[in-house]
């Protein structure tokens, strides 16, 4: 969100190089991403709930790797407006939080599963999302480092 907040909404809306998205898709895409968990439908996990703790914070915080998103992540075109998003982001991790505070997050979620590994616990999912969140946060400070003024 510190680093959301310093782009203008000409900068937000600014391709920074061939074959990026701008800032704000990215920050559309997190919003998209991370807006809730696909947890309607749960059972009790019959296996360790953070099995794949590790496994989703290595696979997502290896800046190497590209990974092709799912469509219905996708970011909108835009144009976007940086308060806006930021209201959006910070409702999401409000929301993300009370999960975490009142949920059992041992439960399998099984409306939907993560490709290659399956169901997630509520507790990888929040994993997950946290991870996601650095690995385009870092992708916005390197779109930063392109398009916004050097602070001297």
């Amino acid at each position: 969100m510190a680093t959301l907040s310093r782009f203008s909404n000409e900068q937000l809306n600014t391709i920074p190089f061939a074959g990026s998205w701008t800032a704000g898709q990215v920050s559309d895409h997190i919003r998209k991403a991370t807006d809730g968990l696909p947890d309607t439908h749960t059972k009790a996990a019959d296996r360790d709930p953070a099995l794949y703790d590790e496994t989703l914070t290595s696979l997502f915080l290896d800046f190497t790797v590209k990974y092709e998103s799912p469509g219905f992540i996708l970011p909108d075109t835009g144009p976007f407006q940086t308060k806006a998003l930021l209201r959006e982001l910070v409702r999401i991790k409000n929301e993300n939080a009370a999960i975490a505070l009142t949920k059992d997050l041992t439960h399998l979620c099984l409306d939907f599963e993560m490709p290659g590994l399956g169901h997630l616990t509520r507790y990888e999912w929040l994993k997950f999302i946290v991870a996601h969140v650095q690995r385009h946060s870092y992708q916005l400070k390197n779109i930063g480092e392109k398009i916004l003024p050097v602070n001297v």
